[in-house]
């Protein structure tokens, strides 16, 4: 346990400025939806941009915070230190699911109450969102990479449903829109293959099986879309 303090307290220290940048965001966005103030079309587009702004900041940090202490660098600092892979994933799990438990807080809060149904979809959209992100860090190298490969595991669940529907148009449903119940079993889909990937990487140091699951999360959540017809909620 003391181990993972300390590593959550260095990660808190070396990224105080982007996390103190995505508390002024929440705060700003929270301030206009909570108000009212977001009615007027000029502070509705600040609202807009603000919000934005919070989701790839948060993005950012997340990749920054996994990669202060690289799985893929054989010569990290951290590998020479009594620190276990176990206990340096957990301090960044512990940190990152503090933050999202920290935001619907404050959301349901400042945002009159949610109710159950919203608070599941919001709990589960940024469980899996947040778990994702953990996960392609941990097979990146960099920066750079994880924000690339993260931008392409985006884009390739939406672009794999059209080919399906347009190489399988009479096996398949036909179109309808997406509702709650896509929206849940996606994020169940990405929570497991993001927590599967993560323990391959972290427990048996197979980078190629974490991102072969990460691959199966893209395709399993495009299939979802185009064959899914049970509405559950």
């Amino acid at each position: 346990m003391s181990v993972i303090l300390h590593v959550m307290r260095k990660d808190l220290r070396r990224l105080w400025l982007p996390l103190a940048l995505l508390a002024a965001c929440g705060l700003t966005a929270l301030t206009l939806s909570g108000t009212g103030l977001s009615a007027h079309p000029e502070l509705a587009r600040v609202l807009f941009f603000t919000a934005a702004f919070f989701f790839l900041l948060g993005m950012v940090t997340i990749g920054w915070l996994v990669q202060e202490d690289s799985a893929r660098d054989t010569n990290a600092f951290w590998r020479s230190r009594p620190i276990t892979p176990g206990c340096l994933i957990t301090a960044k799990l512990a940190l990152i699911g503090g933050a999202v438990a920290l935001s619907i807080a404050l959301i349901h809060f400042a945002g009159g109450g949610l109710t159950s149904k919203e608070a599941r979809m919001m709990v589960c959209i940024l469980a899996s969102t947040s778990l994702a992100c953990v996960a392609v860090a941990a097979v990146t190298r960099n920066l750079g990479e994880y924000l690339l490969i993260g931008a392409l595991f985006a884009v390739s669940s939406d672009a794999i449903a059209v080919l399906l529907r347009i190489l399988f148009p009479s096996v398949l449903p036909v179109t309808r829109t997406l509702n709650d119940s896509h929206s849940l079993i996606s994020a169940a889909i990405w929570i497991l293959l993001s927590a599967a990937a993560l323990v391959a990487q972290y427990r048996i140091h197979r980078t190629s099986l974490s991102v072969a699951l990460l691959g199966a999360a893209v395709l399993g959540t495009a299939i979802t879309k185009v064959t899914w017809t049970w509405r559950f909620i």
